[in-house]
């Protein structure tokens, strides 16, 4: 489907309640992939029928510049990296949704590629390019793979057969039949995420989990608990692969009771003496940033009925906040053998 035919499509699906629409479409050998995301309400976008021109005050039709979209090298791989991992979600939830498993692959082989070329660039900027004196077109994956060999950049044989795979679906995806193995297809997904987890920390500099957005952390976490590699850097720290999840199913766990009144759990950051620490990176103990609460039974967490320290503090706990079908639990104490 041409963009065009993309976005007359978005038009004629346009109301005037406010909605977000989003499109993809490929174009050529199927290495560029174009986003566009507009919100409509009244008077928006212009071309669509049905909406007069935008006014001024003084009833003169306003000019208007043309909008446009501008993504750095970097910022494009983590846009089509965010949307594989919301696509990915999607595939593995039900049966008929299988068919994201396209889109999944298809944007996460594009993003590699991208992070690929800004480690090629941040060596010489032309090992971006196929030609230095034709400065056009940029390298394909195949091509950057073999330039960060040739630099220095160690790359697994596993994670080049799992690269070389992938390339392979994604040609196929853009230019041909599609016959793929859903299992197969996961467990090559989740070996090329860990590749770009190892990748973005050892080339790049930094955390990749700091470029997901919040709604594709569980995914995120979901992949990790698969990792090749037992430990993984998550929030600044190296923790067990499993934790990122557990980390996650604390921020559920709102209150705790104390002789059977509840109260709200203190998040990191918040303790006292522990404001300035917070300030400068995650929970020592449980990887929490500032603003999450603690993971149960993390050493920093504050008790939020005498402040002291929640694991060794005399308050008496009448329901462990972490137990999963709420059962009371009488005169819980977390400093008993």
């Amino acid at each position: 489907m041409t963009l065009a035919r993309l976005f007359a499509v978005s038009c004629s699906q346009s109301s005037r309640r406010p909605r977000r629409s989003v499109g993809v479409a490929y174009f050529g050998d199927a290495t560029l992939v174009a986003y566009y995301a507009t919100w409509r309400s009244p008077g928006s976008p212009r071309a669509c029928a049905g909406y007069p021109p935008r006014m001024d005050s003084d009833g003169q039709k306003q000019e208007t510049s043309p909008r446009k979209l501008t993504l750095s090298l970097l910022e494009n791989a983590y846009d089509s990296l965010n949307d594989s991992l919301e696509s990915a979600d999607y595939a593995e939830a039900a049966d008929e949704q299988a068919r994201k498993w396209k889109l999944a692959i298809f944007l996460l082989v594009h993003a590699l590629e991208l992070l690929m070329k800004e480690r090629l660039r941040r060596e010489h900027h032309l090992l971006v390019f196929s030609s230095v004196d034709k400065r056009g077109h940029t390298v394909s994956m195949e091509v950057a793979l073999g330039r960060l060999q040739a630099v220095g950049v160690a790359i697994e044989p596993a994670d080049q057969a799992s690269i070389r795979t992938a390339i392979g679906w994604r040609d196929r995806i853009a230019h041909y039949e599609l016959d793929l193995s859903l299992d197969e297809a996961s467990k090559v997904y989740a070996g090329l995420f860990e590749f770009a987890h190892s990748f973005h920390r050892s080339e790049l500099g930094g955390d990749l989990h700091d470029h997901i957005r919040e709604e594709n952390w569980w995914k995120e976490a979901a992949l990790m608990e698969v990792f090749r590699e037992e430990f993984v850097s998550y929030n600044g720290m190296d923790v067990i692969k499993t934790w990122p999840a557990e980390l996650l199913a604390a921020q559920d766990f709102l209150d705790v009771e104390i002789e059977h009144q509840k109260y709200p759990r203190l998040p990191y950051g918040v303790e006292i003496g522990w404001e300035e620490v917070a300030e400068k990176g995650p929970c020592h103990d449980c990887s929490a940033r500032k603003g999450q609460l603690h993971v149960p039974g993390c050493d920093v967490e504050q008790c939020p009925r005498c402040q002291g320290q929640m694991i060794s503090c005399p308050c008496k706990v009448t329901e462990k906040f972490a137990d999963d079908e709420e059962q009371e639990v009488e005169e819980f104490d977390p400093t008993a053998d």
